[in-house]
């Protein structure tokens, strides 16, 4: 049985940006790891690295980024429900510019790095605020720091979108910050996938049986590995 199916939007032959390498020569590259509740994330993003580091150590070395809104909301007593109008706004801004800084920290690592190329692996990205901005809102706050989307898609070479877990395997109990219903969560789910649809090499993942996870992660593992692979 199938226990999966890829969805691609761009092209496959879409290579690296001509400034991903650095002074050294080196390659530096970033990936986003998105979408719904219980999609798979955290998990791909622990194996993708500890693959990495077992299997390309020698030429790579591999950095994850903490997803910026789970490190806020874990600060202290935050409800969603409160942010409402300028608050909403700003709080929406601090999570994109909180993940900006985050991702800045491992790109100036790469480009200082004279002997290994460089993969960040995102946990989440710049887009992915869209998701919970009201829509008139969204292009206020871009346009208060001086970007649009294209920029902020720019920043990433690779988008995993891995859609949420069916019905029979999803759960809120490794996530205490997780709180939506399964047909809740597949509705966000969607809502991910379409911020990111205009990136050129974005790659939907969504798995469809009881035992998906590991066809789902196989998925995301060979993506990982082309971009390893290209020039």
């Amino acid at each position: 049985a199938l226990l999966f199916h890829l969805k691609v939007s761009g092209t496959l032959s879409h290579t690296m940006h001509k400034n991903n390498r650095n002074v050294f020569g080196k390659k530096v590259v970033k990936v986003v790891f998105t979408g719904g509740p219980c999609a798979g994330k955290s998990t791909s993003i622990e194996r993708v690295k500890e693959l990495i580091d077992k299997q390309y150590g020698d030429q790579w070395n591999c950095y994850t980024v903490a997803e910026a809104a789970t490190v806020m909301y874990s600060t202290g007593r935050i409800s969603r429900d409160e942010l409402i109008g300028p608050r909403l706004k700003r709080w929406q801004r601090d999570i994109i510019e909180c993940a900006m800084t985050f991702e800045k920290v491992f790109d100036n690592i790469g480009k200082g790095e004279p002997t290994r190329h460089t993969i960040v692996l995102c946990d989440r990205g710049a887009m992915d605020p869209k998701v919970f901005t009201p829509q008139y809102m969204w292009p206020q706050i871009l346009e208060e720091m001086g970007t649009n989307e294209q920029q902020l898609m720019d920043r990433y070479d690779l988008v995993l979108v891995l859609h949420t877990a069916p019905d029979l395997n999803y759960t809120t109990e490794n996530n205490r910050l997780r709180r939506e219903d399964p047909a809740t969560a597949r509705k966000i789910d969607m809502k991910y996938a379409d911020v990111w649809r205009e990136h050129p090499r974005v790659f939907e993942i969504e798995s469809n049986s009881e035992n998906g996870m590991e066809e789902k992660f196989a998925a995301v593992w060979n993506q990982i590995e082309l971009l390893l692979g290209e020039e």
